[in-house]
């Protein structure tokens, strides 16, 4: 039953990341009662129909690898190659541990050049002049707003506005989905030291990642 669970809410958290523009991941290291090697990962991005940030638990289990940047930086691309990701992540935020700083290094190692499609347009210089045009006019409107108040949700000021500042929109769906640390996915580490206490300490590490990916996803609809 626990299997059937996790099997069909893995599906819905991939089905809600493809309908992602952007991603934002949050992964760290911790060790349990039984000194077990477990890595996590949160991805964190905003819905775009109901503009508010979601958080989902992808990952947090045992890693029995040396903790070393190379490694961990080949669990961060299979992790995303297992949730259709890699083309989404924009961000990925960890604490100061150099391992974890190297392995973001090695899991974005591969580049792109944005700019090859345009070079390629016979009509570049038309383009790039119209684009420049109405995005100038769209930021100069955008700059003219009041300033909201800063109690204020921007997310709900994004949910009335975006229609108004479409291009400016996306670029906020990129940058507001990416958390200030690494925080979020320490907290699933806390879920897991309330689970796992010193009389209930034999759950296997894959069912501990189970029982923690239905108990933090469940409660992010």
């Amino acid at each position: 039953m626990l299997t059937n669970e996790f099997d069909k809410l893995s599906e819905k958290v991939k089905q809600r990341l493809d309908n992602s523009k952007t991603v934002c991941l949050t992964p760290d290291g911790w060790t349990d009662l039984n000194n077990t090697s477990f890595l996590a990962a949160t991805a964190h991005f905003i819905d775009e129909e109901e503009c508010k940030l979601k958080t989902y638990l992808l990952d947090c289990n045992e890693f029995a690898e040396r903790h070393t940047a190379l490694n961990i930086g080949q669990w961060l691309r299979t992790l995303m190659d297992n949730f259709n990701i890699s083309s989404e992540v924009c961000c990925i935020v960890t604490d100061n541990a150099a391992n974890m700083k190297s392995a973001v290094r090695a899991a974005d190692s591969a580049e792109t050049d944005v700019w090859a499609e345009l070079d390629n347009d016979k009509n570049h210089s038309q383009i790039m002049f119209h684009s420049r045009t109405s995005n100038q006019i769209e930021l100069d409107n955008y700059i003219a707003e009041p300033l909201a108040h800063r109690n204020d949700d921007p997310l709900e000021w994004w949910k009335m506005h975006k229609n108004k500042y479409p291009t400016i929109y996306q670029l906020m769906l990129r940058d507001l989905c990416i958390p200030a640390s690494s925080v979020p996915c320490e907290r699933i580490f806390s879920k897991a030291g309330d689970i796992e206490t010193s009389k209930s300490n034999r759950l296997k590490p894959s069912k501990l990642n189970k029982i923690l990916f239905i108990k933090h996803n469940s409660s992010m609809d």
